[in-house]
Parts: structure tokens; C-alpha cells; sequence
């Protein structure tokens, strides 16, 4: 019985320890009250901050304020209580308070304000590297601006040669004081210059209040050197893969493997010549022909192609959408085209160049420069130019060109399908022969001169016309012959040095007074252009004729093509029954007499292929 006493005793002494364990963790609250009466969240873009409610009764608590939330807002007994404040949209301080009532205890408050936005800019970077080239399409950068007040960009004048920030660009600042982000585009050029090149674009506040403050903000932007091309076969090689990289090609060199293996390179060799004398050994492994094809490119040619002083063959071929291009030539190809200054050592003393041959086709062109001109070119293409007007014409003619011997000028149009020239719009180069329609122009937008002056050209030997926009009559042997043209008639003196072949037709020629013009014209091309009326005793009768393959090349103009004064294009009696045979071509029509009697094969009988298996 004792031992049973003894065991409640000790149970008791426990659970009173115990009981007054639990008092000393959670004291009894009595009253009402809290751990602050005052918060400030100094961060605009919104906080979290904590009170404790000290009760043992009911509470709840509530705001006014839209932009505060409470969790929990109600409660029985102590709790925490989480204030949240939204991010302002303001630039001055916000208040509000919150009311916290307990049951049987009254109401106290705790009051609460946050910092509004201060006007400012700030960026993501403080300095930015770009390269020194790259292709058109990637000729940019990006700054990340976060701003809660207007600014203008201000770009230092003598950067804005090279630098410019793209139109039309704002950052919306939509949302109060709030501060907004965005990007603003910089467009760049490439750097041609040895040495790196610096900037500060400084991004100023502007119609800041007074009272606020705003500080200017400066981004440093340094843009790398251009290569530095050495005068060797190193800086050939770096040059081309410079050129065509700046042009966004569609293909690449590999530039690990040896130039000499490169496609559409050639290279100057030990044993080659220059005017009849070996090269001297500077040349030798140097660029001397060099082709770039399928290229995208908004611009001119790439500055590196100076580099190429010893090129004798030059070809950019096939820029994508070319139609749509605006191109002007500028001024670093003519280095090459009046010699390179470092080339002096093998003219006299004068810049010499070694260019014969220069293709610019396909490429969206639409001016050349002034100093477009060589006088050792012997062969330049400019197809599929987008020329409007006549300016090419002061840069393309003999005075400029006068070793050049084949001219290529075909497709001189921006639209590939023109089946009438009385359609209105940019069709391309429109010009006209100046004879037909009683001397009246066809059209008033027409050229009336460039058409004459590559007439008068005595000198190239192939000239190609096709597919262009070239309307009118081709020029009578008269009108040739009368002012203010003045081309001469065949003389016995033309054929004092000519081979038999072409001396057969002597007597025709005089005899019948037929024009002299493109003497020298191996190949010539006029088809499928806009021309009408009749072919000319000059053209029928050119000593040449028989080899620039006049059914393909010559006779067909545009099959379903209708000129500006909206009449079917095409020649007086079509083409010729055959080269021995021009009877169609009759008195009625308007021809001469001895036209229909006599074809070119009976005035050049050994131009006929049959001439040697009949002789």
C-alpha cells in the first residue's frame, strides 16, 4: 500500500513539471497589442514585411490601400501577419495604414509607406566590343536600355560617319514612374583603318522636372581594327576572304588549305608574262584572277579588293534579289582600274594596272563612280545592271575605255518579264536607237543618245545588247551618213589589209555605198529587244555577220513584245529566208532593190560553211 502511495506521488510531482514546462513556452497574452506601428519598404518594385499579433481574443485587419495584401486578415490568438506591398508606379513615397482590431480590445494601426521610382537610365552594359566586319545583314548591335524618363542618343559627330542608331526606335514609358525596358539597334560600318576605333554614345535625360534628378548615362563602344593586309600572298589570300565574307557569301574557302587549291582562284606563276616579258618575282603566288559568286549584299564592293594590286581577271557574279538592290559603285575598284599606286615601279613612274578583264553582273547597280575608266580593260560586263538613267554612259564610252574590246550590256532591265514598254513604273534602262517614228520620241522616258554613242564605238570587237529595253529603228545607211553622224561608206582602202574572205564583198560594198560601222565586230548581239522596221544594208551586209549567229543573236526581238506606241515589235519581212536568201525582203516593204536580189552569202561566198565541200 505504501509503494502504491509512493507511485502517485511521483506521478504528480511529473505532471507538475510538466504543466509548468508548457507555461514558461507560450506565456498567457493578455490585452492587445503589436511588435511595430511603422513599415517602410524602401524597394518600389515591392515587399514583404512581417507583424506579430499579440491577443487571445478574435482579430482581423483591413486597408484601404489596393496595392496592400494581408495574409492571414483574420485570426483567433497571436499570429504573423504578412504585409505585401505591390511595385509602384510612382516617383514620390506612397502611405497607407493598417487597422488591426481585436475583440473586447479596441483597434491600433501600423502604418506603412514605400519608396517611389527615382527618374534614371541605366544599362545592361557600360562598354560594348564589335567586330570590324561582318556581313551587311549583321552589321548591328543591341542595347538594353531600362528607363522610367525620356532621353535623346547622342552619337559624338565623328563617329556618326560609321555609327548611327536605327530610325524610329522608342522605349514606351507606359507605366507611371515605373521604369521600362527595351532595345535600341546601332548600325555600324566596317572599319577600314588599322587601328581600333572608340566611341561614347551618351544617353541624356531630357523634360525632367524640376526637383528631380536624372543623371546622363555614357555607353563606351570600341570597334576592332580592320586586318592588316600585308603586301604578299598572305594579304591576297586574307583579302579574298575578307571580300567575300563582307558580301555574305554562300560559300567559303577553306582557308586552311593552300590558295593555290582554292576554286575560281588563280595565282601568278613562275613562267607566266606581262606584256611579253616574264613577271618579276614579286608577283609570283599573287592573286591574278579571282571570281565571287552567289553573294547578298546591299553594298558596294568590299574596300579589301585594292589589296588585289596584280589581279588581271576580276569577276563579282549573282547578288541575291538583285532587282531589288540599289547599289552605287564605289571608288575602291577604281584603284585597281587606274593602277595601283604601288605599281609604279612597273609603269615609267605611273601607277600601272594589270586588269584586263572586269565583271560586275547581276549585282543591283545603279551608279558608277567617277573615276570609273582604265586604259588597259579589254573586257567589262555590267549585266543585269538596274541603271535608270543615262549617267553610266559619262563613264562607259571609248574615251574612258579605249583597249577595251568587248562590252557586255545585256538584260539592262530591273524587271524580268516586259512584254509592253507602254507599261508605266521602273522597268529598268529605257532607251531608244533615236530613228523611227518620223524622229519623235517613243516614249518620253527613253535615252535617246546611248544607243548612237556605242554605235560609234570603232573599236570593240563583241558587244552584247540582249534582253533590254532598247526600242526603235535600227539607222538607215543614209541617215548614217548624213550630219550629224557622219559615219563613212566602204572604201577600196578598208581592204587593203583584210583577208580574202572578207575582200570578196569589196565591190558590193563600195558599189552600193553600204555604212562602215563596228568594223572590228566579231560578235555582236541585238536580240529580243524592242526593235522595229527594217533591217539596215549595214547590218545585212557587215562583213561579220555570217559569225555572230544573226537567227539567234540578231533577227528575234521579244515574241509577244509591244513598243510605247503600243505596236508589235519585230523587223520589216522577219528574218532572212536564209544567208543566201533575202527575197523576202522587197521594194514594198521599203528595202533597196539589190537587197532582195543579192544575200550574204552571195557577197561573202566563203563565209557560206558549204563554200569549201562545193569548191
Amino acid at each position: 500500500m505504501n509503494n502504491i502511495s509512493k507511485y502517485i506521488v511521483g506521478l504528480s510531482v511529473v505532471a507538475g513539471l510538466m504543466v509548468s514546462c508548457k507555461d514558461d513556452d507560450q506565456p498567457n497574452v493578455s490585452g492587445f497589442s503589436l511588435d511595430k506601428e511603422e513599415i517602410v519598404i524602401s524597394d518600389p518594385n515591392g515587399g514583404v514585411e512581417l507583424v506579430n499579433v499579440l491577443t487571445e481574443s478574435e482579430w482581423n485587419a483591413s486597408t484601404d490601400a489596393t496595392w496592400i495584401q494581408l495574409a492571414p486578415g483574420n485570426g483567433v490568438g497571436q499570429a504573423e501577419v504578412e504585409v505585401k506591398a505591390d511595385s509602384s508606379i510612382l516617383s514620390s513615397i506612397r502611405q497607407a495604414n493598417i487597422q488591426f482590431y481585436a475583440k473586447g480590445e479596441g483597434v491600433k494601426t501600423v502604418s506603412v509607406k514605400q519608396f517611389g521610382y527615382k527618374k534614371e537610365i541605366s544599362l545592361a552594359k557600360a562598354e560594348l566590343n564589335i567586330e570590324s566586319n561582318a556581313p551587311y545583314e549583321k552589321r548591328f548591335f543591341d542595347v538594353t536600355v531600362t528607363s522610367n524618363v525620356n532621353f535623346t542618343v547622342e552619337i559624338p559627330q565623328e563617329a556618326k560617319s560609321w555609327l548611327e542608331l536605327k530610325k524610329g526606335q522608342d522605349i514606351v514609358l507606359d507605366y507611371g514612374e515605373r521604369p521600362r525596358t527595351g532595345k535600341l539597334r546601332f548600325n555600324w560600318k566596317i572599319n577600314t583603318h588599322e587601328e581600333n576605333r572608340e566611341v561614347e554614345i551618351r544617353f541624356v535625360p531630357k523634360n525632367v522636372k524640376e526637383g528631380e534628378e536624372a543623371e546622363t548615362v555614357v555607353l563606351k563602344v570600341i570597334q576592332e581594327h580592320a586586318p592588316i593586309l600585308t603586301d604578299d600572298r598572305a594579304g591576297d589570300s586574307l583579302a579574298v576572304l575578307s571580300i567575300y565574307q563582307g558580301m555574305d557569301g554562300m560559300f567559303k574557302w577553306d582557308a586552311s588549305e593552300n590558295m593555290r587549291n582554292w576554286k575560281n582562284v588563280v595565282l601568278w606563276k613562275n613562267n607566266d608574262k606581262v606584256d611579253g616579258k616574264k613577271i618579276p618575282s614579286k608577283m609570283v603566288g599573287r592573286v591574278r584572277a579571282v571570281s565571287f559568286t552567289l553573294f547578298n549584299t546591299k553594298e558596294s564592293i568590299p574596300y579589301q579588293i585594292s589589296q588585289l594590286r596584280f589581279a588581271e581577271s576580276i569577276t563579282f557574279f549573282s547578288n541575291a534579289n538583285r532587282e531589288m538592290k540599289k547599289i552605287e559603285l564605289g571608288n575602291d575598284i577604281c584603284t585597281l582600274l587606274n593602277g595601283h599606286p604601288l605599281n609604279a615601279e612597273f609603269g615609267n613612274g605611273k601607277p600601272k594596272s594589270f586588269l584586263k578583264a572586269l565583271n560586275i553582273s547581276s549585282f543591283g547597280l545603279v551608279k558608277l563612280p567617277k573615276d570609273f575608266k582604265s586604259d588597259v580593260l579589254e573586257f567589262l560586263d555590267l549585266s543585269s545592271v538596274n541603271f535608270t538613267d543615262d549617267a553610266w554612259l559619262r563613264q562607259v564610252n571609248q574615251t574612258n575605255f579605249p583597249a577595251l574590246k568587248s562590252l557586255v550590256l545585256t538584260n539592262m532591265r530591273v524587271k524580268s518579264v516586259v512584254s509592253s514598254l507602254k507599261e508605266d513604273g521602273d522597268l529598268g534602262f529605257r532607251w531608244e536607237t533615236s530613228f523611227g517614228n518620223k524622229g519623235i520620241a517613243y516614249n518620253g522616258a527613253n535615252n535617246r543618245n546611248a544607243f548612237m554613242e556605242l554605235m560609234k564605238w570603232e573599236n570593240l570587237e563583241k558587244l552584247y545588247l540582249s534582253f533590254s529595253l532598247l526600242e526603235g529603228e535600227l539607222p538607215t545607211d543614209a541617215e548614217l551618213q548624213q550630219q550629224p553622224y557622219n559615219f563613212s561608206a566602204y572604201q577600196d582602202a578598208d581592204f587593203a589589209a583584210v583577208s580574202d574572205t572578207i575582200k570578196d564583198g569589196q565591190k558590193f560594198l563600195v558599189e552600193h555605198q553600204i555604212t562602215r560601222v563596228w568594223p572590228k565586230m566579231k560578235s555582236l548581239s541585238l536580240n529580243l529587244n524592242f526593235l522595229t522596221g527594217k533591217l539596215p544594208s549595214w547590218l545585212l551586209y557587215h562583213p561579220n555577220l555570217g559569225l555572230w549567229n544573226p537567227y539567234s543573236f540578231i533577227f528575234p526581238q521579244d515574241e509577244v513584245g509591244v513598243n510605247s506606241l503600243g505596236k508589235k515589235v519585230g523587223f520589216a519581212g522577219g528574218e532572212p529566208r536564209s544567208m543566201k536568201d533575202y527575197s523576202n525582203f522587197t521594194e514594198e516593204l521599203g528595202y533597196d532593190a539589190y537587197v532582195g536580189k543579192n544575200g550574204y552569202y552571195s557577197v561573202f561566198p566563203k563565209r557560206d560553211p558549204n563554200y569549201r565541200k562545193e569548191n
